[in-house]
């Protein structure tokens, strides 16, 4: 289970960088402090779950008689989640960027995963993430998808604001309709 995650990931990645040359030019940027401190948690986090470290890093949160099951359940989860995540990124196309910015000609997506959830590129990333982490079952991973989570969150909340401020009424029309990384569940009954 561990290695079909590794190559999930793996597959994402190659996709992402492939799909860097079809992306159009960045005309505006958040400040390079906020792009700072999501390299600092973003590489922090990646490292945590993917690099080999010593044996302090290698104590193991899950009991030894679960570890089988809810290491399928994860990497489920991950290749799930990072299946998801691909989607998002085709459907964002040439507007995709690596750090929050705003690109040349810009439009608001809406269609695909987006016409649900905001970000679900960070939907599907912390879906693999903790996936991921449940696959390993190593305190680090955990620790290292938190930073992720916190690294998505910020930059989700971030990416509203950039977008309100592009598009306006039509984004806040938009923020109305959609959840941030989860699906807005909408009351099944009118009100009285």
């Amino acid at each position: 289970w561990i290695t079909v995650s590794y190559a999930a990931w793996f597959i994402t990645m190659a996709y992402f960088l492939f799909s860097l040359f079809s992306a159009r030019r960045i005309t505006r940027r958040e400040a390079a402090t906020h792009r700072l401190a999501d390299i600092a948690l973003i590489w922090g986090g990646y490292v945590l779950i993917f690099m080999r470290l010593p044996e302090a890093g290698s104590a193991f949160f899950l009991p030894p008689a679960w570890r089988p099951s809810l290491g399928v359940l994860g990497a489920g989860l991950a290749v799930a989640g990072l299946a998801f995540t691909c989607w998002s990124r085709a459907v964002l196309g040439q507007y995709w960027s690596g750090t929050v910015a705003l690109k040349a000609d810009h439009k608001l997506i809406q269609s695909g995963p987006y016409r649900v959830v905001r970000h679900p590129l960070y939907t599907g990333l912390m879906t693999a993430t903790a996936g991921t982490a449940l696959a390993l079952g190593l305190w680090r991973t955990l620790a290292g998808a938190a930073l992720l989570w916190i690294a998505f969150l910020s930059r989700a909340h971030r990416e509203d604001a950039l977008l309100s401020g592009q598009f306006g009424a039509q984004c806040r029309d938009y923020q109305a309709r959609s959840g941030r990384l989860l699906p807005r569940f909408r009351r099944l009954v009118a009100p009285d």
